[in-house]
């Protein structure tokens, strides 16, 4: 049987295969080093790359945006007086409003001066009504023939054009109470007022104001004054 039938490879064809496989090796290994380099150096230039160009956790890699400008500048409030702050809870005595035939009886703390141009008015608070600290008022309003309801919007739209006043700011309005912030000028105080109306029994023309201010650390003596005084009031 010939060599080339037989299916069996002859020992020259063996030697010859493994010649050229030994000259053949030095060769893919080089070629093969020299891609496994190639690989390393883009890998790393790859990580390289990307630490330099990753944003920062929870930022993005887009161009930062400017900084929006207010669209009304806002001017910080001045410091408040240093003044004892309003507390709740005070002793009331009852006093007395109007004159004959159209008076409404009330309370005011105990200890506190009022200040009044006319017996319809009356201005409360503490003795000497340090400028800036606190207070209330009461009025009655029955000559000016307006209903409680609309009470309530004059006062607003007044406020609003006041001179002194500035930068009125709403946080309740319901059919008899109006509760605002505002700037105080000239001292840039910020300001809280709180007004009330009632009508005449059997009535809905407002026929008594009353009106409670001060600082922000005072909001829970002036709620609490109001809501007193208001379920005080009694018509003579």
């Amino acid at each position: 049987m010939s060599e080339q039938s037989s299916g069996i490879p002859s020992s020259g064809a063996s030697l010859d295969a493994m010649t050229t496989a030994r000259e053949t090796a030095p060769r893919l290994a080089a070629s093969l080093g020299i891609v496994l380099v190639a690989l390393l150096i883009g890998v790393a230039g790859g990580f390289a790359t990307g630490r330099f160009t990753e944003a920062e956790p929870g930022l993005t890699a887009t161009e930062p945006l400017e900084a929006a400008s207010p669209s009304v500048p806002f001017t910080p409030y001045s410091s408040d007086v240093l003044f004892p702050t309003w507390e709740p809870d005070l002793d009331y005595q009852r006093h007395v409003i109007g004159s004959r035939g159209f008076q409404w009886s009330y309370l005011v703390p105990k200890g506190w001066e009022s200040l009044h141009s006319s017996p319809n008015e009356y201005k409360w608070g503490v003795p000497g009504h340090p400028v800036g600290s606190y207070g209330y008022r009461i009025e009655l309003v029955l000559g000016d023939h307006e209903l409680v309801a609309s009470k309530v919007v004059s006062k607003l739209a007044a406020l609003r054009v006041s001179v002194g006043v500035t930068d009125v700011r709403v946080l309740q309005q319901t059919q008899d109470t109006l509760a605002v912030t505002y700037r105080a000028l000239p001292q840039n105080w910020l300001r809280y007022n709180t007004f009330r109306w009632f009508a005449q029994p059997g009535s809905s023309t407002a026929a008594v104001e009353i009106s409670v201010n001060g600082r922000t650390v005072d909001q829970p003596g002036m709620t609490d004054l109001l809501d007193t005084v208001s379920g005080s009031l009694q018509p003579l």
